[in-house]
């Protein structure tokens, strides 16, 4: 460490409290956007195939989010750990950042095969919540991108001693690239229930036509 002139730990810290802080933003807007999703969808579909897709769509958000979230720990684990040993090798203290993130990442709604002993979908309104849960994780996975890939500890002259990389790198992209296949799987389930609407209406009439 030639030239080496002590370490600016409020830098550090500060770099680090950021990461937490929008690691939070972004895990309660992905969080929140998929649970009002499934407690809309919840309202306005009911069938086998309701009862399916909301399973696995909480399957798949809950094993991302406890991803992203064992990440975020060890992250800010990792960085406290590298800015302790750090300070105390220049005769100085760190004070730790604290990751806020909830430990709970399970979702408590989902869809019933009937509703009130009938079974169908809301086409209009399911298409809605599709289209708002898009727009809402797209802003949760904007917030994450921006995330620091790296904690930098910088010499008080100015010049970088250390890089603790974070590990966040690949967390949006795999977040985006689950919340396209839903709105896929959804968007055919939405074309199926919709004929399956239409069948069973031509059916109706054509049984009514016979009995008449």
């Amino acid at each position: 460490m030639d030239g080496f002139t002590g370490l600016d730990i409020g830098k550090a810290r500060s770099q680090l409290q950021n990461f937490n802080d929008m690691a939070y933003d972004g895990f309660y807007k992905i969080y929140n956007a998929a649970q009002t999703f499934l407690q809309e969808i919840g309202k306005n579909w009911a069938s086998p195939n309701a009862v399916s897709f909301s399973n696995d769509f909480s399957s798949k958000f809950s094993s991302i989010l406890s991803d992203f979230q064992t990440k975020v720990y060890h992250a800010i684990n990792g960085c406290n750990a590298a800015g302790r040993a750090l300070a105390n090798a220049n005769g100085a203290s760190w004070s730790d950042v604290s990751c806020t993130l909830s430990s709970d990442c399970s979702f408590g709604a989902g869809c019933s095969e009937t509703l009130n002993g009938a079974t169908g979908m809301v086409v209009d309104n399911v298409k809605t919540f599709r289209d708002e849960l898009k727009a809402n994780i797209e802003s949760g996975v904007e917030t994450v991108s921006f995330m620091p890939r790296a904690i930098d500890f910088y010499s008080t002259d100015g010049s970088l001693v250390s890089a603790y990389s974070t590990g966040i790198d690949k967390i949006a992209e795999a977040i985006k690239s689950a919340c396209d296949e839903e709105y896929n799987i959804i968007s055919g389930y939405i074309d199926t229930e919709t004929n399956n609407i239409m069948i069973a209406k031509n059916s109706a009439e054509e049984s009514m036509q016979t009995a008449n």
